[in-house]
Order: structure tokens, then C-alpha cells, then sequence
């Protein structure tokens, strides 16, 4: 009921008692513009991206038009979703293990002993996978394992430094209040340190995880037996099928920007209360 009343009810409501608000009002700073107003607005931008598109792009690649057709082409073959549920489910494996990973040692830092870890863990984040690609090939057993260390890792080192930069930013008075109510070290962990960066971490989650989207075409290559869109993206590309390598990249958007989105709604969910002091929610 409440999603219904914040995406639906107001913006109506909104609607009905303002109409849409004049030109001064959507470019004035820290203005309040109701849902119905930005979606028209975030339309309008796009139309007039396309209509750029359509006028001043360039002959060598697919114009928009172009690659909807080859969208709904792939879609009427069938072959792209078979290839997309491969992926998803490599990147959910991925992505769990890598929120087991880096929520494990992100949070032991808050104890001396642990700590050198999650520090040299974080500085490997420099290192580039194509130099790791053969130490990870012989440490694992099969192709499937590599791709999804190779996942892990590059997630992983991101991640864990985004977790502990935000610990780090809590602030002292946050400790003195739990201590204050006579908790102990380790209810004072858990309330001030886990349950009050959560919200924070979801939001670092949400910026992590867009990485291993970027890596995919890279790394489900290194085992084309699997399968996966990232490969069939790059058979494409190899024949220089433009408007079909345009179309997949169309369709990893949509789905990475769903997976954002429920990544948003969890944090809706579990951390509603940090959104009550927001200026815009």
C-alpha cells in the first residue's frame, strides 16, 4: 500500500492541485518536483537523445530503430533468453558469495587483530584481473569456478573498501550514546556498526555490483562452453553484427538497472527509516 500510495496516489494528487509546474520551478535549485512532472521530463530527454540519435549519428552504427528490431529478432529467436538465464545465474552466485566475502571481513575490522586484513584486501583493488587470470586458472578446477572467483574478486576488493571507509566515517558520538545506554563492545558492534551503516552498505552494494556488468563480456569469454550473453555478445561483435551487439548491451541495461532497482526497494524495505530525514527521497 505504500508503494502504491508514493508511485501512484501522490504524484496524482500532485497533479490534480498543481498541474505541471512552470519552467522557473523544474530549473530552480533544491526544488520539490512531483513524480508525474520528472517522468515527463526524463521522457522528454530521452526523445530528444534519440532525435539526436536519429539526426546526427554516425552511419557506421545501428540507429535506434535498428536495434529494436534486432531486439525484438533475438527475442522471437529465443536464443538470447536462454544465454540471459545463464548470466543471471552466474552473477547471483557471484554476487552472493561476494556479499558473504566482503560482509565477513569488512566487519571483523571492527577487531585489532582482523584488521590488517580487510586492509591489505581492499589495496588489491589495483590490481588488474588480466595479470590474475592465470594464477586463478590454476588455482581453480573448472571453468564455472574461475569465472565466478574472477567475479568474486573484482567485486570483492571494491566492496570491502567501500564497507570500511563507511565504518571508519562513523561518528564518535554514535559510540558515547550506545555506551551510555551500558551496552556492551559487542551490542555496541552491532547497533552503531552493522544495524547503522546497513543503509549505507546497500547503497556502496548497489555501486559494486554495477562493476560486475562492466567485466561480464571479459570474463564469461575465458569459457565459451558455458554459454552466456556476454559470450554471444562478443560472437556478434567478432562479425561486426553492430545492431545485434547493440541490442544485447540493451537488454544487459535493462536487467542491470532491475537488479538496482531491487536492490533500492530492499533498502525501502529493511532501512526505511534512514529515508525519513531525507530532503528528496
Amino acid at each position: 500500500m505504500n508503494i502504491i500510495q508514493t508511485y501512484l496516489l501522490q504524484p496524482v494528487m500532485a497533479f490534480a492541485e498543481n498541474g505541471f509546474y512552470t519552467a522557473k520551478d523544474v530549473f530552480t535549485p533544491n526544488k520539490f518536483i512531483s513524480k508525474l512532472t520528472m517522468s515527463s521530463i526524463a521522457i522528454f530527454q530521452l526523445f530528444v537523445v534519440l532525435l539526436l540519435w536519429f539526426m546526427f549519428g554516425s552511419k557506421m552504427l545501428p540507429n535506434p530503430y535498428e536495434i529494436l528490431v534486432s531486439i525484438v529478432q533475438l527475442l522471437k529467436d529465443g536464443t538470447v533468453i536462454g544465454e540471459l538465464l545463464v548470466t543471471i545465474a552466474l552473477i547471483i552466485e557471484s554476487m552472493i558469495i561476494a556479499v558473504v566475502v566482503s560482509f565477513t571481513i569488512s566487519y571483523l575490522t571492527i577487531i585489532p587483530f582482523f584488521r590488517p586484513i580487510g586492509f591489505i584486501v581492499s589495496k588489491l583493488r589495483f590490481l588488474t584481473l588480466v595479470g590474475l587470470q592465470f594464477a586463478f586458472t590454476l588455482w581453480m578446477q573448472d571453468a564455472h569456478n574461475l569465472k565466478v572467483s574472477l567475479f568474486v574478486f573484482a567485486v570483492s576488493v571494491f566492496f570491502i573498501d567501500s564497507i570500511i571507509t563507511i565504518i571508519k566515517s562513523i561518528e564518535r558520538e554514535r559510540y558515547v550514546h550506545a555506551r551510555t545506554l551500558r551496552f556492551n563492545e559487542w551490542r555496541v558492534a552491532w547497533e552503531v556498526v552493522i544495524q547503522g551503516t546497513f543503509p549505507k552498505v546497500l547503497d556502496a552494494m548497489r555501486s559494486n555490483f554495477a562493476m560486475a556488468w562492466m567485466m561480464l563480456t571479459m570474463i564469461e569469454v575465458l569459457a565459451k562452453s558455458e554459454g552466456g550473453i556476454g559470450v554471444m555478445m562478443s560472437n556478434q561483435n567478432k562479425y561486426l553484427l553492430l545492431d545485434a551487439v547493440f541490442a544485447i548491451q540493451t537488454i544487459i541495461l535493462v536487467v542491470a538497472i532491475g537488479q538496482d532497482s531491487l536492490i533500492v526497494l530492499l533498502k525501502r524495505f529493511t532501512c526505511g527509516w534512514s529515508l525519513n530525514n531525507l530532503e528528496r527521497k
